[in-house]
């Protein structure tokens, strides 16, 4: 049991040092040096989170103290996705429809009867 009180002794006081980093930061003089520093430790902070490294809490601290390098949720109001990206979803999507289709033959309840394939 010393052991799994020793790891956990050990996150939390790696949780306590992001967080202080992350003070330390926001309270740096405002250079472009502080911001760029600080978008490196939201990254680290949810890298660490996604791998179990630190809790969602700490995540929380940290990208609260450094919220001025947060993007706010309407930043990018007129992104739209890629359209390769929806154009594959697209055909892929009609494929699956059409298969469906092929499947469900009024005459027999197939797909490969000769209807359904010269109504392709």
């Amino acid at each position: 049991m010393p052991d799994a009180s020793l790891s956990q002794a050990l996150r939390q006081e790696h949780e306590l040092t992001l967080v202080r980093q992350a003070e330390l930061i926001r309270d740096w003089p405002p250079e472009p040096q502080r911001c760029e520093q600080a978008e490196i430790h939201v990254r680290l902070a949810l890298w660490e989170q996604g791998i179990g490294r630190i809790s969602r809490t700490a995540q929380h601290r940290v990208y609260s103290i450094l919220s001025f390098v947060m993007p706010d949720d309407a930043e990018f109001p007129d992104e739209k996705a890629p359209l390769n990206q929806l154009d594959r979803e697209t055909d892929v999507e009609a494929a699956y429809h059409k298969q469906l289709e092929r499947r469900s033959c009024p005459e027999c309840g197939d797909g490969l009867c000769p209807s359904s394939v010269n109504g392709l």
